[in-house]
């Protein structure tokens, strides 16, 4: 039997995931002995100043920064992922939920990303490896992924720095100095 599953459980899991990635970071950030705000200001100009550049290609320069502002000011919030597709489809109307959906989950997964990967700088760490969560795209990420430990300066075999690697990629960075492995 398969049942539809209601708004309530939906936002339940979009609030427990939220949850996860400010806990992983805040984990992270002791780990390393940073501060955890590091995270949400570096990941909050992260989406101001770089989000939807593999996504919304076709936008004037207008309306991509209003989106932008919307998201990084959504998720500088504390902003669910419910918040983060409703601050998209209020600035840009024109995109389906699914589209918006499709939005804020990459995009907030870069700037995680972006903020795992401020923290890693400011501990010193001089490697990082891709870590995929749950299943992997076997054509792009799984390249990254096979790479290993790789110095934090060099690319990815798929030519980027950080995931996100391709649209809705949930991969994420571990980082280490040399020997010593920091996961969150």
């Amino acid at each position: 039997l398969r049942f539809a599953v209601t708004k309530g459980e939906d936002a339940d899991y979009d609030a427990a995931i939220t949850d996860l990635i400010h806990d992983a970071a805040d984990t992270l950030a002791a780990q390393l002995g940073t501060d955890a705000s590091i995270r949400d200001t570096v990941a909050s100009r992260y989406l101001r100043e770089h989000s939807l550049g593999k996504l919304t290609a076709k936008l004037n320069d207008t309306t991509f920064e209003r989106l932008q502002g919307a998201i990084s000011d959504a998720w500088q919030a504390g902003g669910t992922a419910d918040d983060i597709v409703k601050a998209i489809t209020d600035t840009y109307a024109e995109f389906s939920s699914v589209r918006a959906n499709l939005i804020a989950q990459t995009e907030c997964n870069d700037a995680y990303n972006a903020g795992r990967r401020a923290m890693a700088d400011e501990w010193g760490a001089d490697e990082k490896s891709a870590d995929p969560d749950g299943e992997c795209c076997e054509e792009i990420c799984q390249p990254n992924v096979d790479a290993g430990w790789i110095p934090i300066e060099d690319d990815f075999p798929s030519g980027d720095q950080q995931p996100c690697f391709h649209v809705r990629c949930d991969c994420n960075l571990d980082f280490r100095k040399s020997d010593a492995t920091i996961r969150a």
